[in-house]
């Protein structure tokens, strides 16, 4: 009789792991022996009291697919509680799989995460963190308009660069009209500002309602606990996030700085309106810049604005480099927008007090003249440490094991 289910739950890219889908696997063979009793493959054995079962998710490397996954397996734990009513349930979790199983219980009061959950066991899970930035609504506000102001130039310049690269488009587009060529810039410039700003206000807001669909609990009704591997895939994880959250932080600082200014604002303006000027003006009166055959906006009309060139590198490099460095980290799903509104950092635990257990660090061995690492979910020492919980926080199953 089932007295006993243990469900397995894969992280990113793991629905094949060995882990959970070989019956003879180091893990399954730890919990058996753990619960003092076989697997229950019919009802005709003896000590027959454990069932494993399998949690199976899209594994994508990305907060959507994790937060569908822990709605789904929410639903999964019930189903599993109506078909086992008497049995206890236990969950074993890797890598992204712990986050996936945190979504689940969230939502969830403390009565029934104990009923649907005896036990959470999270392996090597890197815990995604996400919080508002503490700028500041009024330097936040500032902030988002000079990204509005750098978004214009750019594409101001862009302009002319390809005005000054293909000066047939120019004359195809406005040659013999070159005041309605202003005057068509001038309306696009002052159509794109609001659009722009809008759209980085609009980032903004969805950011924060972002951070509150990625918070985690900072306690369960479950007895939990974490196991940690030194040099894992996820302290890999740890440690360059916690690099890029720290570099971008300081880039963002900086930039506040910056934007905090008033004058910074007064002389982004007078750069804005002047650089226009000076770009209808080339539109306008094409001769005075005309350097190659006719080139009606030519590479004058580009060293015209080296001061903005400057400006924009000193400006838009901290955020370049914010940029490359989130991608670098988190390169699927809307946290790659959101990281630019929210600290996003990747914990070993979620927020609040956990029973967490560190594996000794150790070298990597050499077997058959390979380079071997056990991951937790099947280094001994991990296992070892996961009996001894069950044991601590379980002590009736050692009558069951005396029994057997």
């Amino acid at each position: 009789m089932t007295k006993h289910v243990v469900i397995l739950v894969h992280g990113t890219w793991g629905k094949k792991s060995d882990w959970h889908t070989d019956p003879e696997s180091p893990l399954r063979k730890s919990m058996q022996e753990s619960l003092g009793c076989d697997v229950c493959h019919d009802d005709t054995s003896r000590h027959c009291c454990v069932t494993f079962e399998r949690f199976l998710w899209s594994g994508a490397n990305n907060v959507p697919a994790r937060l569908k996954a822990g709605k789904k397996f929410r639903k999964y734990l019930r189903a599993i509680r109506e078909e086992y009513p008497d049995a206890t349930m236990h969950a074993i979790t890797h890598s992204h799989g712990g986050n996936v199983a945190m979504y689940a219980l969230r939502d969830t009061d403390s009565i029934e995460q104990s009923q649907l959950l005896a036990s959470l066991t999270c392996l090597s899970t890197p815990f995604v963190h996400a919080s508002p930035r503490a700028l500041g609504e009024d330097v936040g506000r500032k902030l988002r308009r000079s990204m509005t102001i750098l978004t214009l130039l750019i594409l101001l310049m862009t302009a002319i660069v390809l005005f000054a690269s293909l000066p047939e488009l120019y004359r195809v587009l406005f040659d013999g009209a070159p005041l309605i060529a202003a005057a068509t810039a001038a309306v696009a410039l002052l159509v794109l500002y609001p659009i722009v700003h809008l759209l980085f206000t609009g980032i903004h807001k969805w950011a924060q309602r972002y951070a509150d669909k990625m918070a985690l609990p900072h306690k369960l009704g479950v007895q939990t606990l974490i196991i940690r591997g030194a040099g894992d895939e996820a302290s890999a994880v740890l440690d360059f996030a916690q690099f890029v959250s720290s570099i971008s932080t300081k880039l963002i600082h900086a930039c506040v700085r910056i934007a905090a200014k008033q004058q910074f604002f007064r002389w982004c303006k007078t750069v804005f309106i002047g650089a226009g000027l000076l770009w209808l003006a080339g539109l306008a009166f094409p001769s005075v810049l005309v350097v190659f055959d006719k080139n009606y906006v030519g590479w004058w009309g580009v060293l015209l604005f080296v001061p903005i060139l400057i400006w924009l590198f000193a400006t838009g490099f901290a955020w370049m480099s914010m940029v490359v460095l989130i991608l670098s980290v988190f390169p699927f799903g809307g946290l790659t927008l959101a990281a630019f509104s929210l600290y996003v950092s990747v914990e070993s635990t979620p927020p609040g007090f956990w029973d967490v257990q560190q594996l000794t660090p150790r070298p990597y061995s050499m077997e058959s003249g390979v380079i071997v690492r056990h991951p937790t979910h099947s280094h001994p020492e991990a296992l070892g440490k996961l009996r001894r919980w069950y044991q601590e926080h379980f002590p009736h199953l050692d009558d069951a094991r005396s029994i057997a």
